[in-house]
């Protein structure tokens, strides 16, 4: 008793309660905007986030536990309060449904943020089916997908989306999707429309030679070739603020199993994580990231269809914004010569860096060849270095320039010089050679001229050799290469030895380089050699974005994780890269993945020669039924849709749910604003398709509204938390207006008692 008396006093204290109060604010003030950092608290700046140095979002935020320990304080308080301070009567009801409505609207906001779930879904409006000679698969129906069939005797048939018109209609006038599919089938073209609901209306159209260049028949171009657009359902919805790791075998024969999912708990998703420095690139910011470590989080298989059960996958490192960057690095197994070369001037303090490979052609020169590396096999090649002489191109004894692309007239023809490449190690000999293309007549060749004639070799126009070795034996060709003016960094034919040469009278000027210092080239110019590498190697690793040089729009797009795998080795684009890329979804692959989306899987290459796929996603959660996206609708503004999400009215997606008897449910309608309800989860409008340029040439453009995003989410606790905010307003009415009514009868009838006494 002596410890309870206390306790109670303590929670009917009006003072503790306003503490609370005060304190639950500043919790939520910091939570949600941060800390003021500057005088004008209007500016976008002037708030530094605090909770996500505690690697908390918003939600998370509101999560925690010294929320609930605040909330229920602040609740024990204010009932402690009211039933020893304040009487149940008619004055008071007012201050009493306050109170049970601040309770009730407390317990309810507990309850919501304690089982809330929300994630988001991707709905392709429709998927294309194709079956031909025993071969049928699904892609997305989207502009540039393709999809190739193959039979079982050889024969091929390639299919590519053309076209997609997202808001088409019939003869009768209803909206229906039309696709427009090229087709080449057994060395056959054809052009087929599909219209989504109503295959009655599909056409097919053949090459012709009029202006449209295609003329439609009756019926069907090819008989045997089916094709259907078909609702694409989504069963899974991802989980926002969650992550995964998704892994499934790759058959000996390329096809791949479904992906099978293991959480990543307890995941750092704010703050970066590094364990060991040296596992990514030290500029940036690196050196920010080293500063704090985690635990390796181990990922176990949970699932009985696991292709892995027995295998300890581990993520040991977490970055949360740093870009993939390929890198020359020392340790390779042959000699391949790299360096990383500054330039500076003595009256200018800025510095240009460059990246040479002594071996490769594209990347051993910079500053259009006034800056170049090379590799020599002896001191005999190093001398011709050092002298300055012209090149030629000699074809019949009359000479041409050295300039790819240039075309001159030749013979009853033309030649043009497709590409010169000088001093290619191959084999061990050095070999410079000169690609012309030749036009006599009505013979077109490739010729390979090498500056040795014995190498020198003809191509047909396919690309095949032509038999004996040249074409027109009779036509003399002959390339010398130049030895440029450039300054060269040049490596060999001793492995220590490394020197610069300055073109020069007399052979120019030649200095050793020592790494990282400076070497006088001249002219106020000064070169430092910062990285150098004689045996290379490519290797890629994370470059961690500094702070103030990160994109907030990018959200989780570029955050990584790293992958540990003791019974094997994980590589991306066949090099050995232990970080895998974030991905919004788990796509099965290029059949299903929409455009400006990212599908970059890693590979798990075990030690018994088994292969498999990783990928760094979201957890996904099925929903009660798979979702589909029967149509969707943009509401423009005046002047149409500009590029700008303000010049959109409202999206609209007509949705439908797979019932588990077959068929689909009615349409639900969700629209900004206006969520659906569906077996207990919401579903709103969250995203859409919008029109997307081609980027590249085998790109075509896209009209957009090929699929549609929804946030998905439950609502468990929002009726308690509306009925405590109910209860308050009517208690605050009840307490403004009521309770003061109620007061002047009584003082009114003491009044008149009074006076009637008297």
């Amino acid at each position: 008793m002596t410890l309870i008396r206390p306790l109670i006093n303590l929670f009917s204290s009006v003072r503790l309660g306003i503490s609370l109060m005060v304190l639950i604010f500043l919790y939520s003030a910091v939570g949600s905007a941060g800390l003021p950092v500057h005088w004008n608290l209007l500016r976008p700046d002037a708030w530094m986030p605090l909770r996500e140095a505690f690697d908390l979002s918003e939600f998370r935020w509101f999560n925690w536990w010294p929320f609930g320990l605040l909330i229920g304080l602040f609740c024990l308080n204010l009932s402690v309060t009211t039933i020893r301070k304040i009487p149940l009567n008619r004055i008071n009801l007012g201050v009493w449904m306050i109170h049970s409505g601040l309770i009730t609207l407390s317990l309810g906001s507990v309850w919501y943020f304690g089982v809330k779930v929300e994630g988001d879904t991707l709905v392709h409006r429709r998927s294309l089916e194709v079956s031909w000679a025993g071969d049928t698969q699904a892609i997305a129906a989207v502009p540039g997908k393709r999809v190739t069939l193959q039979s079982s005797d050889g024969r091929r048939a390639d299919v590519r989306v053309a076209a997609i018109d997202p808001e088409a209609s019939t003869e009768d006038g209803t909206r229906s999707v039309k696709v427009t599919l090229v087709a080449r089938v057994d060395g056959q073209d054809f052009l087929r429309e599909l219209q989504a609901g109503y295959p009655e209306y599909t056409k097919d159209f053949v090459p012709s030679n009029d202006a449209a260049g295609w003329t439609p028949v009756d019926g069907l171009a090819l008989e045997g070739f089916d094709t259907a657009l078909n609702f694409s359902p989504e069963p899974f919805f991802y989980l926002m603020e969650s992550r995964a790791l998704y892994l499934r075998e790759v058959q000996s024969d390329g096809t791949r199993g479904p992906w099978v999912e293991r959480p990543i708990d307890d995941l750092p998703l704010f703050t970066d994580r590094l364990n060991d420095r040296t596992r990514v690139w030290p500029e940036g910011g690196a050196n920010a990231s080293a500063k704090r470590d985690m635990s390796s989080i181990s990922l176990p298989a949970i699932h009985d269809n696991d292709p892995l059960p027995d295998v300890r996958l581990q993520v040991t490192d977490t970055l949360r914004y740093a870009l993939p960057e390929v890198r020359r690095t020392d340790g390779g197994p042959a000699i391949d010569p790299t360096a990383t070369v500054e330039l500076s001037r003595s009256d200018d303090s800025e510095t240009r860096s460059f990246d040479l490979r002594a071996l490769d052609p594209a990347a051993r020169s910079a500053l259009d060849g006034a800056l170049e590396m090379r590799w020599v096999l002896d001191e005999s090649e190093f001398a011709s270095l050092r002298e300055v002489r012209s090149g030629g191109l000699i074809v019949d004894g009359m000479s041409y320039p050295l300039t790819p692309g240039t075309q001159t007239p030749f013979g009853s023809g033309q030649l043009t010089l497709q590409s010169v490449s000088d001093d290619l190690v191959v084999g061990g000999e050095r070999l410079s050679v000169a690609v012309v293309n030749i036009e006599q007549g009505e013979e077109t060749w490739v010729r390979w001229i090498f500056d040795d004639p014995d190498l020198t070799r003809d191509l047909d126009a396919q690309g095949q050799p032509i038999e004996g070795g040249l074409r027109q034996a009779d036509v003399t060709t002959e390339y010398r290469p130049g030895s440029g003016s450039s300054v060269r960094l040049v490596v060999g034919p001793g492995e220590q030895d490394l020197r610069v040469l300055v073109p020069g009278e007399d052979g120019g000027v030649v200095q050793d380089v020592r790494r990282g210092n400076w070497v006088d080239l001249g002219a106020g110019l000064q070169l430092r050699v910062v990285r150098f590498a004689l045996r290379s190697r490519a290797e890629r690793r994370p470059l961690v974005i500094p702070q103030d040089q990160r994109d907030r729009d990018v959200g989780f797009l570029a955050s990584t994780v790293r992958v540990a795998c003791e019974d094997g080795v994980v590589r991306r684009r066949g090099l050995s890269d232990s970080w895998l890329l974030y991905h919004l979804y788990a796509f099965d692959g290029e059949a299903d993945l929409p455009r400006r989306f990212r599908f970059e899987p890693s590979e798990l290459i075990m030690n018994d020669g088994r292969r498999f796929e990783l990928l760094y996603s979201r957890r996904r959660m099925p929903m009660p039924e798979a979702v589909v996206l029967d149509d969707f609708e943009v509401r423009s503004r005046i002047g149409g849709f500009t590029g700008e999400t303000t010049s959109i009215r409202d999206w609209t997606s007509h949705l439908r749910f797979v019932k588990s008897e077959g068929g689909v449910s009615e349409a639900y309608k969700v629209h900004m604003n206006n969520p659906a309800e569906h077996e207990g989860l919401w579903y709103f409008q969250s995203q859409w398709d919008p029109p997307d340029p081609a980027r590249r040439e085998d790109e075509v453009d896209s009209l957009g509204l090929n699929h549609t995003v929804l946030g998905v989410a439950n609502r468990r606790g929002v009726y308690v938390q509306l009925l405590g905010t109910i209860m308050t307003v009517v208690g605050l009415i009840y307490a403004f207006y009521v309770k003061p009514v109620i007061k002047r009868r009584r003082l009114e009838a003491a009044k008149a008692s009074a006076g009637a006494q008297a």
